[in-house]
């Protein structure tokens, strides 16, 4: 999704490793934890507490 591209993007500019968002899935507010392996190969994982979605890159 380009939405979580963009989320990527901008966690590995300010070096931020982990955070939460709104799902873009089922559009819960805060449900969503992302992560980045900054300094690795900048793979994301992110899952919804809510709904169960998410992926592993």
């Amino acid at each position: 999704m380009p939405a979580l591209n963009d989320l990527r993007q901008s966690m590995i500019e300010t070096g931020q490793s982990s955070r939460t968002e709104d799902c873009p899935f089922c559009g819960e507010v805060g449900t969503l934890s992302v992560s980045v392996a900054i300094g690795a190969n900048n793979h994301m994982r992110a899952q919804c507490s809510k709904c169960g979605e998410g992926f592993i890159e």
